[in-house]
């Protein structure tokens, strides 16, 4: 069982994201991730950085974590184009690339952007034929792929990722037929943000269909992501009180907002045993969202006090 951290990049500037991603690294978490919005989520009026460069500039920043975006959306660029950029940042960060790949959601952003935002049944096709043609043009001389949304002629991606394969997670948030399946038999797993009972169903529909195929468990990743302002009860004020000076709300609007969000809130025991719950469930790899994460403490209280409560870690 692995852990990793979600910053996501909006409202952060590139130095504070930089410190963060570092201090990660040297704490000893497995992977960091961005997210894919050009807008900030939550905050249209604050600035967000692109993903891929951004992430491109943060593998030259650490040495050991592995990185991602979950999830990318697979409307946002073409198959080919993605897998070049992909391609080209196994290869700048020592192999050290993990490709989280979803359906995309956001329907405001796409439209502000000028991309076709297709109803779920296609997009989740342009998903599928994502993967299809990224697997192709990372293993293959040359890809060629037809299909109803995208189309290669003889690509040819030179130079290959480091990694023979680098894995491919879809992001799931409540489907339970198609995606699974997708996730298990062309994919490497999926990462989920969804609460425990639709994580087990996921988990549970997933498992189906890796069985009817009779691929090994060990070769998927059940990845989920959640969000934890932890610590001391002073280490918990602390965090509130810095993040409501600076969105303008008490510290106590501040903790009962995220709350409301679903993030855990308590004591590492106590966010542990919320999490232990889904690792029961089969989740095998945590990607955490760390309240306070610019004060670099906040990311020592989770990897020194909460992490090693988790079982499995580093198994």
């Amino acid at each position: 069982m692995k852990v990793g951290i979600k910053t996501g990049q909006g409202g952060y500037t590139y130095e504070e994201l930089s410190r963060v991603w570092q201090k990660a690294d040297e704490l000893g978490f497995d992977s960091a991730w961005l997210y894919d919005h050009f807008i900030a989520l939550g905050n249209p009026d604050s600035a967000c950085l692109e993903a891929y460069t951004t992430l491109a500039a943060l593998s030259r920043d650490t040495h050991r974590l592995r990185l991602g975006v979950v999830v990318t959306c697979a409307g946002y660029r073409s198959p080919g184009l993605l897998a070049k950029t992909g391609a080209t940042l196994d290869v700048i960060s020592g192999g050290c690339f993990l490709l989280g790949l979803g359906a995309g959601w956001y329907e405001a952003e796409y439209r502000s952007y000028g991309y076709s935002y297709l109803n779920n049944p296609e997009r989740i096709e342009q998903l599928r034929e994502t993967v299809e043609i990224v697997r192709q043009m990372w293993s293959r001389d040359q890809a060629t792929y037809a299909g109803k949304h995208y189309t290669v002629e003889q690509a040819v991606s030179l130079p290959k990722p480091v990694q023979k394969y680098p894995p491919i997670w879809v992001g799931i948030s409540r489907g339970t037929k198609v995606m699974p399946r997708l996730a298990v038999l062309q994919a490497d797993g999926f990462n989920t943000t969804s609460d425990l009972e639709i994580s087990r169903q996921i988990i549970a529909a997933a498992e189906t269909e890796r069985e009817k195929v009779g691929r090994e468990r060990s070769t998927v990743t059940y990845s989920q992501q959640s969000f934890v302002l932890t610590g001391s009860e002073s280490q918990i004020a602390e965090i509130a009180r810095q993040a409501a000076q600076q969105t303008g709300v008490s510290p106590q609007e501040y903790v009962d907002a995220l709350k409301k969000r679903g993030w855990l809130v308590g004591s590492p025991a106590e966010c542990t045993e919320k999490l232990n719950a889904y690792l029961q469930a089969g989740i095998d790899y945590l990607v955490l969202g760390i309240a306070g994460d610019r004060l670099g403490w906040p990311l020592e209280v989770v990897r020194n006090e909460l992490v090693p409560l988790l079982p499995g870690v580093g198994e």
